[in-house]
């Protein structure tokens, strides 16, 4: 399947029965920024908490190890 695009260069959008506006596509891209943004934010919290659960198992560890 080959994509076609139009001699305006911009392609339909289905969803809005219209073509995208200006506005539209700049409203879509400020959306999936913030999507990503997001995302890659409760990632990084995720990381960090695991890396602090880590950290106070292995002092936990040690603590056991050097009391025996």
């Amino acid at each position: 399947m080959q994509l076609v695009v139009p001699p305006s260069g911009v392609l339909p959008c289905p969803h809005l029965h219209t073509q995208p506006t200006n506005k539209v596509m700049v409203l879509l891209g400020k959306l999936l920024f913030e999507d990503n943004a997001e995302y890659g934010y409760g990632m990084y919290i995720g990381v960090k908490k695991i890396r602090q659960q880590l950290v106070e198992l292995a002092l936990k560890q040690l603590k056991l190890l050097l009391a025996n």
